[in-house]
């Protein structure tokens, strides 16, 4: 397999190891709102399913760092992984979920053969087509287009078969060796956002190119004055039809670290620091790394929020902020927060979800904060030891579904389903 870029960067402390115009000001004077959340009023549909087919002792394998990457096929539920089938090679994976709840579709192939591919791949719907946005090398000859490292992609008519595009979605040729990766469709066109591992900041694309990589120009940039940038995410606004973009960074710079958030498109704008999202003590300024991508949604109605990691050196509190504005909402009982989620129902209620020690939790926001009696608390799966990433998506009103990966016995990582349904 090739090699990655040696590229000098430290990974943020708890980053787990592989087995329209300038948006954001200072956040001065900010509104905080917390509100009491009494004993959970939900139904939960059904228990933990288990999507993927790994087991202990050999390959396939799923690593601790791999994102499952969640979309809509219709009603239905579009889970997408990457998984190590051998030493030198490596695949897609994806599983249906109806919208009641239940697996039609598990484990199945869609990109197979490859060296190398990335932990997280993003899958969206653009124009009615399932659209995935990743990256790898298909091989280790020089003469493959698809071992350029670029940002690829693949599209679907009906969410089942695959095809490779003819193109890329990056200058970067360094995109198969990321510490962030998103996609977001913008009115038909889809948008990339991501932390290609020879950069100190993030990149991003408006569209795909004909050429691999993509002709010099064709994307935009920020970088940092310090190292290094993860986690990118984004989201669009629909009220104004603004890309929002978020990453966290590590940066020694105290004004450069924890989540920063701002506006790439039409036009950029400047990046600022999520409130709260650095903790400064003593004069040393430190944050907590999201340890995936960045939650972030656009709201219904209109803005975008993004939820992160408040305390050092563990998380006190989630806070959810309104980017751009003095609106910020912490969640009660959300200590000891690791991973991050977010999904908005169709109806405009906003869940966020994460994982606290061996528990999958979640609470709903609406236009005034927090709504009381909505948080929910799951055990892990069956025999479950860690919970790793967590991912979530409603596409239905008064329905949640929630995909994590956690290991299991014989030490195998799964990726689980489980739904719930609010009254």
């Amino acid at each position: 397999m090739t090699a990655r870029p040696n590229i000098a960067r430290q990974r943020p402390p708890q980053f787990p190891i592989r087995a329209t115009s300038a948006l954001l000001s200072g956040a001065v004077g900010l509104a905080l709102l917390t509100l009491a959340v009494p004993s959970p009023a939900i139904a939960d549909v059904g228990s933990w399913t288990r999507l993927s087919a790994t087991a202990g002792g050999g390959y396939p394998t799923i690593a601790n760092i791999d994102e499952p990457t969640l979309g809509r096929l219709g009603p239905d539920l579009q889970v997408v992984w990457p998984v190590q089938t051998s030493t030198s090679t490596a695949e897609y994976q994806q599983a249906i979920v109806s919208r009641e709840g239940r697996a039609t579709l598990r484990a199945t192939p869609i990109l197979t053969g490859w060296a190398e591919l990335t932990s997280d791949p993003r899958l969206i719907t653009v124009g009615g087509t399932q659209f995935l946005a990743f990256s790898g090398l298909r091989s280790t000859d020089s003469s493959d287009p698809f071992a350029a490292g670029a940002e690829y992609f693949l599209t679907s008519a009906d969410g089942r078969t695959w095809e490779l595009g003819q193109g890329s979605l990056s200058e970067s040729t360094s995109a198969y060796a990321d510490y962030g990766n998103d996609a977001v469709d913008s009115a038909g066109t889809p948008v990339w956002v991501g932390n290609p591992g020879t950069v100190t900041g993030i990149r991003w694309q408006s569209g795909t190119s004909p050429t691999i990589p993509s002709p010099t120009g064709a994307g935009g940039s920020f970088s940092l004055t310090g190292c290094c940038a993860y986690s990118a995410a984004a989201a669009r606004d629909d009220s104004t039809g603004a890309v929002i973009a978020a990453f966290y960074s590590n940066s020694n710079d105290g004004a450069e670290q924890g989540v920063q958030v701002g506006q790439i498109l039409p036009a950029p704008g400047a990046f600022s620091q999520a409130p709260g999202s650095v903790t400064t003590s003593g004069g040393s300024a430190d944050s907590l790394s999201p340890d995936q991508r960045v939650a972030m949604v656009s709201r219904p109605g209109g803005g975008v929020l993004v939820a992160y990691k408040v305390g050092y050196p563990t998380t006190s509190r989630i806070r959810v902020w309104q980017a751009g504005t003095a609106r910020q909402f912490d969640i009660p009982g959300s200590s000891g927060a690791r991973r991050i989620s977010m999904a908005a129902e169709p109806g405009g209620q906003v869940w966020v979800t994460w994982i606290a020690g061996n528990r999958v939790k979640s609470a709903r926001l609406n236009a005034t904060g927090v709504v009381p009696r909505s948080t929910i608390s799951w055990a892990g799966p069956p025999q479950a030891s860690t919970l790793w990433k967590v991912g979530t998506s409603s596409g239905s009103a008064k329905r949640l579904d929630v995909v994590i990966t956690a290991s299991g016995a014989g030490g195998s990582i799964n990726v689980w389903h489980r739904q719930a349904l609010r009254r």
